[in-house]
Parts: structure tokens; sequence; C-alpha cells
């Protein structure tokens, strides 16, 4: 329908593809994205349409004659190679009425409700302030020396672990019965 901006479907079968209008999802899985989809529709009163989305999830439309949204939580975690909508069934005499596709690649980041009380929720960052965010660090002699510092500054059994070890050494060098004397060791 030109005239109300509508994709009008009547029976099951119908299928919308968006593959040629979409990136390939490959490259906005290794930018950590995932594809955030909304469908804007309107049904006839018992029309009990059933589609299949782009994350392959099968779901039952709530009936609305004043037009609704549906956005599919699961393209979080999958997305179809075929990215096309699929109208599975529709009850006899029902009707569905798609007024827009929206999608949006979106980021995984989530904001944890003590960044709310900021003035402002979104965060300009730098893709280093992000990767040191969430990358996994590489792991060198800098990060084992700080990670052994940071032990040792919160640990006291194990500050004293190390101490015994730096002078383990010098122990070994005495002579079994000036050891046994020293530590005080009683048969």
């Amino acid at each position: 329908d030109p005239e109300e901006n509508l994709v009008e479907i009547y029976d099951a079968g119908a299928a919308l593809v968006f593959r040629d209008l979409l990136p390939a999802k490959d490259k906005y899985t290794r930018e950590g994205l995932y594809l955030r989809l909304a469908i804007a529709y309107r049904t006839t009163e018992d029309a009990n349409a059933n589609i299949r989305t782009f994350s392959g999830n099968h779901v039952t439309l709530p009936n609305s004659v004043q037009g609704a949204m549906y956005e599919d939580p699961n393209t979080y975690y999958w997305v179809t190679d075929d990215l096309t909508i699929n109208i599975n069934s529709i009850d006899l005499g029902g009707k569905l009425w798609i007024q827009r596709v929206e999608w949006e690649w979106v980021s995984r980041e989530v904001i944890y409700d003590d960044e709310l009380d900021k003035q402002d929720p979104y965060l300009t960052r730098t893709k280093d302030e992000v990767d040191a965010a969430y990358v996994e660090p590489e792991i060198n002699d800098d990060l084992v020396r700080d990670f052994l510092i940071d032990r040792i500054r919160q640990d006291e059994h194990f500050a004293k672990r190390c101490l015994a070890l730096m002078n383990g050494d010098k122990l070994l060098q005495q002579d079994m019965v000036s050891l046994y004397k020293d530590l005080g060791i009683r048969a």
C-alpha cells in the first residue's frame, strides 16, 4: 500500500530479504557490535501472525490494530546468514501490515546502573581506552611483576612466604647441624 507506506501480508510464505541492504555480519562481529532489529507493524484483531526474524527466532507477534513495535532480543546472540523475515503463518482472514524494519549495529558494551548517575551516560572513548577496559591483556614480564606486587601488598601470608624463599639460599648454604640448631627444632 504505497499511500499508507505499508507492506500488506495476508497469507503465510512471504519473505522479506535484507541480505543486499546489510553489510556482512562478520565485519561487525569482529568489532564487538550486534545487530538490533525492530519491526513496526499492524495486524487485524485476530491475525496471530507468526514470523521468523533475523535471529532465526520464531515469534507470534501480539495482535495490534493500532500498530506496535517488535524488537528481537535474540539478534544480540545470533544473526542468520540470509537476513530474512519469513511470515510463517497468519490465521485465516487475518492480515499483517509491516510499516518499517529498522536495524542498527550497536555496541555490546553494557551501561550499569551506577553509571546512570552521571550527567551523560554515553561515554566518548577512544579505541585504546575501550581495549584497556575489555581486551584481555598480553601476559608479559611487567604484567606478572605487577600481579606479584599487588598480591604481596594484599596478602600478608604470601609476603611472609616470599621472604622465606628469599632467605632460602642463605639457609641452604649452612650445614645441617647449625641449620637444625638455628631453627630451634627439638627432637
